[in-house]
This record gives C-alpha cells, structure tokens and sequence, in this order.
C-alpha cells in the first residue's frame, strides 16, 4: 500500500514538472514571437512600421495571447526576478504597439483618447488582470523595481521616447542591457546636450518628470547624468556638477514611424 502511493506521489510530480517545463518552453517561445516583431518591423535608430505590423499581425498577437494569461504575478515560478522585469518591459513596448495598430491614421499616441487616455484609459488583460500602460509603468516597473534604467527601456510610441530597439530585453544578462540602453540615451544629443559657453546641460523631459528616480540622498540629477557620459573627463564633470544649470527639452510626442 505504501510503495503504491510512492508511486502516485512520484506520478503526480512528474506531471507537475512536465507541466512546469511545458509552460517555460511557450515562456521562451513566445518571446521569440515578440522579438521577431522588432527584428522585422523597428530598426536601432527607434522608428517602428506600425503600418506593417498591422498587415502582418501574426507574432504580435501570439505575444499579446500568450501574457493574457500568463506573468509573474500568476505564474511566479517561472520567473527569477529579472526575468519578471524583462517581461514587464517587453509587456509595456508590446502594449504600446498594440494601442498604436488599433489606431490607424493617428499621428500621436495622444490621439488616441483625451488626457492620455492611451496610458490611463485603455485596457489591456495581463496575466488575467485587467491593466493600462500607466498599471504597468508606475504601479509594476518602478514600484517594484525602482531601477530608473527602466526609462530608457520602455517606449511609448513617441519621438522623444528611448527607442524600443529591434529585440526585446532578456533576463539572463538584464543588468548589461539596461546599463547600455542608459549610455545609449544619455550620450545622445538629442535627449542630453551640454552647452560649455552657456554652461547650460539640456535634458530630455523624462528627467524631469521623473526625477525622484534619479536622484537619492547622495546624487542629485546632474550626477546621474554625468555617471553615463563617456566623452567627458572627472575634471570637467566636476565642473559641469558645480557650475552648469539644467534646462530640459520640449517633448516630442509624434508618432514614432
């Protein structure tokens, strides 16, 4: 009697980890779907072809099928931490392309409803949760992870945003990723610009709205810039810190195609 519930026992855990390495194989394969999306459609300098995304759907929804019902908060065993923040990155860009191809003719993620509704409004189902853009940003990614590299990592439809890159972000080596998706943004002209005659730096907006993320008790904003630049010496930084005032850049919110 004992050697049969053995083996009942033993046929129950089989079966639980069958299941188990069934549901990361479709983990892994529907990442694959998504990252086939950017290889195809977005290139590295950040437009996307909303246009032909939306002809050849396929991948995309594959992706959007498969986080429907499956994340970290309902399937936690999946998951080591950064992949649970890899998989909200990619969940956000994958959203915000979604809200994009379901409004064709746009020419800004702002038109698709009044007051940003496309981050606040609209809904999408996440791991069998009912979220929005903004559920996933402000309540997922930086609440729990309080990482701000997450802002150079996520896009939302835009010009001004970090471009979305042409393959999604993966847990094993996130932490490299997301340092060279900062350096990236940073040394870019158009998002950090530092005037020496006027001794003035221009700042994307993004730092401004979100500048509690940058700065703690012993760095204010300035120095997390300064932390990325690669073009700049300790003795200029030092100065740029002491005697330069921040200005930020207007935002662009055009569509991103």
């Amino acid at each position: 009697m004992k050697l049969i519930k053995y083996f009942i026992i033993l046929l129950q855990f089989s079966i639980v980890t069958a299941e188990a390495q069934i549901d990361k194989n479709k983990l892994d394969e529907n990442r694959t779907s998504f990252n086939t999306v950017l290889e195809s459609f977005s290139s590295v300098n950040g437009t996307v072809d909303y246009s032909s995304i939306r002809n050849d759907p396929f991948n995309l929804d594959k992706f959007l099928s498969f986080i429907s019902s499956v994340s970290p908060e309902n399937h936690s065993e999946l998951f080591k931490e950064d992949d649970s923040k890899a998989y909200w990155i990619n969940v956000y860009n994958a959203l915000a392309i979604k809200t994009i191809i379901d409004n064709p003719n746009i020419s800004s993620i702002r038109d698709v409803s009044w007051g940003m509704g496309a981050f606040w409004r609209t809904k999408f189902v996440v791991g069998g949760r009912k979220m929005t853009l903004n559920h996933v940003e402000h309540k997922i990614l930086r609440s729990k992870y309080k990482d701000p590299r997450i802002h150079f990592a996520i896009n939302c439809a835009s010009t001004s945003c970090p471009p979305i890159g042409n393959r999604i972000v993966n847990g094993k080596g996130l932490d490299e990723q997301l340092n060279r998706k900062a350096i990236d943004f940073i040394n870019d002209k158009s998002n950090v610009s530092i005037d020496h005659k006027k001794e003035i730096v221009y700042l994307s907006r993004i730092f401004k709205w979100f500048k509690k993320d940058f700065v703690s008790e012993n760095r204010r904003l300035i120095d997390y810039i300064l932390e990325y630049r690669k073009d700049i010496n300790d003795i200029q930084k030092e100065k740029i810190s002491i005697n330069y005032k921040i200005e930020f850049f207007k935002y662009d919110w055009s569509l991103n195609d």
